[in-house]
């Protein structure tokens, strides 16, 4: 079964890259679009849905925008995250460094590592500190 054209948008949608031409988290053109569906259609090795999620995977907007929010997760939390959070993490624009920060100062974060205490990110680990990690 070969992916239809609102499946291929839902994808991008649910990644968060759904906002305007121009801007750093843009849905696909219709181009891209339409090429992952024709991908998705062939046969053979260089075909099928799998095929068309390596696109996905491969276009440089997915590897620099949700790739590392996916290994944040991976990383740290061991899970990936929802939809909802991924996609709101890519719409917010922010740097890989802002997002980082971002995700150590989470409370999901600080209760898995610091015993749910906040802990912000400007932190110096020492000798004097290093039981919070």
């Amino acid at each position: 079964m070969s992916l239809t054209t609102a499946q291929v948008q839902d994808v991008f949608d649910a990644m968060g890259l759904d906002g305007p031409p121009g801007s750093q988290n843009a849905a696909p053109s219709a181009a891209v679009v339409q090429s992952i569906v024709a991908i998705s259609n062939e046969s053979g090795p260089n075909g099928g849905n799998y095929a068309a999620l390596d696109a996905v995977i491969a276009l440089p907007e997915v590897q620099s925008d949700v790739m590392p929010i996916l290994a944040m997760f991976d990383l740290a939390l061991g899970h990936d995250p929802t939809s909802a959070t991924l996609s709101s993490m890519v719409e917010t624009n922010l740097s890989q460094q802002e997002l980082a920060n971002e995700f150590v100062d989470d409370p999901s974060f600080a209760a898995k590592y610091y015993n749910g205490e906040n802990f912000d990110h400007n932190t110096i680990i020492d000798q004097s500190n290093s039981g919070i990690i």
